[in-house]
Parts: structure tokens; C-alpha cells; sequence
């Protein structure tokens, strides 16, 4: 039932957006560092593959290194790598974003009326929630949705 929520004419309507920038100031090659013997983003990419039948799924790196261990191998939608201006530490997401969605449109020839942003750093998370999200967005006809969780400790950079 929530499938047929966002197929139009088999035509999703949802694109996601993966985003994995290759530099990191803290960990090295953070995205791709092994966590219990997988690769962080592939908690992510896993998490997005069931959703397949909701969604495009999108990587946006500026590696190749991340490419050719993801993207590459679960067959995800790639339009190369990402421009410097979009991957350094002063780079929004919001434009990573944008610049995807309009290149993802443009190849595949089609409009997407949602996009879901899964960051590699926040790998646990439950795909049926986000199924849950999008039936909220569609029922309530509204745009937007995002997940928050209660943060215990009172560390003022987690605030």
C-alpha cells in the first residue's frame, strides 16, 4: 500500500541523496573507514537499497576511491565526481544537493517531488521510519520531514 504512495505511473518520486566527501578533517577517509568489518557509508547504502522501490538512489562523492568501493559495486546512480567548489569544508549540503538533483534530472529525464538525504555519519537508522516518513509527508500534504533524537548529555556542541 505505502509503495503505491510514491509510484506514479511505476515513476518514483523520490530521490535519494547519499553524500560522501572524500576529506575529512578529523578521521581520514572517514566514510570508507571500517566499522565491525563493513565501510561506514555501506551502512547508509544498505539502509537506501531497501527503500529501492521508493526511491533513486544517488552517490555524490568527490573520491574515487569511494566510487569504486560503492557506488561501483551496488550499482548506484553516479554523475561523476562531485566539483571542488562542492567538496571542501566549507561546502552546504543544501548545494551538494541541489547540484545532484539537477543532474539526476537531467540524466534520467524525469522530476523528483522529494529528496531523502541519508549522511554516512549517522548510520543506524531504521529504514520502516523513514517508510513511516514518507507516509506522513504524502498524508498530511506536507514537504518536509526530519528525524531528531533526545541528546542525554549536556555537551554544548551537541546541543
Amino acid at each position: 500500500m505505502a509503495k503505491s504512495f510514491f509510484l506514479k505511473k511505476n515513476k518514483k518520486e523520490i530521490l535519494c541523496i547519499i553524500p560522501a566527501r572524500g576529506g575529512s578533517k578529523g578521521i581520514l577517509n572517514k566514510n570508507i573507514v571500517k566499522i565491525n568489518n563493513k565501510e561506514l557509508i555501506n551502512y547508509t547504502i544498505d539502509t537506501a537499497i531497501k527503500l529501492k522501490n521508493y526511491c533513486d538512489i544517488v552517490l555524490s562523492t568527490d573520491s574515487k576511491k569511494i566510487f569504486s568501493k560503492c557506488a561501483n559495486k551496488k550499482k548506484l546512480i553516479f554523475n561523476g565526481l562531485r566539483p571542488k567548489k562542492l567538496s571542501n569544508s566549507n561546502s552546504l549540503t543544501k548545494d551538494v544537493v541541489k547540484y545532484e538533483l539537477k543532474k539526476t534530472q537531467q540524466s534520467l529525464k524525469k522530476k523528483y517531488k522529494y529528496i531523502l538525504l541519508l549522511q554516512p555519519t549517522c548510520p543506524i537508522r531504521d529504514y520502516k521510519k523513514i517508510i513511516k516518513a514518507f507516509n506522513i509527508i504524502k498524508s498530511r500534504d506536507i514537504d518536509s520531514v526530519i528525524s531528531i533524537s533526545k541528546v542525554n548529555a549536556n555537551h554544548p556542541y551537541r546541543m
